[in-house]
């Protein structure tokens, strides 16, 4: 993603459009399951096991190594690092369809309010540091 480079420096927050006019792709990726793996990357079920074989020892969670997430990084120090600071928020279009959904950088140089474009839902990484856990939050409470 090239441009955060040419956003570096600009004055005001940045949003970055992506748009299709591949129908298949805005009805099925631009969709808020699919959302959800661009803000905390691929996440994985990961199951803990007693000695004894076949013990399960605790409930199943999710994992993940942050590839493919647009904002976030692995951090030796943090439970995660930022990238694409310079890049407020993306806009996610679907231009044969009404699908627009928005994605809001967890730590920008140039913080942008989502209330400017309130016909658009934005979500955003909620970074649990003393759990070291990822949420996703979205404004009308169906949060991940």
């Amino acid at each position: 993603m090239g441009k955060a480079k040419q956003c570096a420096d600009t004055r005001h927050p940045t949003l970055l459009a992506v748009a299709t006019f591949h129908y298949g792709a805005a009805v099925f990726c631009f969709d808020k399951p699919d959302i959800s793996q661009l803000l905390t990357g691929q996440t994985r079920m990961r199951l803990n096991l007693d000695k004894q074989p076949g013990q399960e020892a605790g409930e199943a969670y999710l994992i993940t190594e942050l590839e493919s997430a647009v904002f976030l990084r692995p951090d030796s120090s943090e439970p995660v690092g930022f990238v694409r600071n310079s890049i407020s928020a993306l806009l996610l279009c679907g231009l044969c369809t009404p699908n627009v959904i928005g994605v809001l950088h967890p730590n920008p140089a140039r913080p942008f309010d989502p209330t400017i474009l309130p016909q658009v839902e934005f979500g955003q990484v909620a970074i649990d540091r003393a759990s070291r856990q990822l949420h996703i939050a979205w404004p009308q409470g169906d949060d991940e």
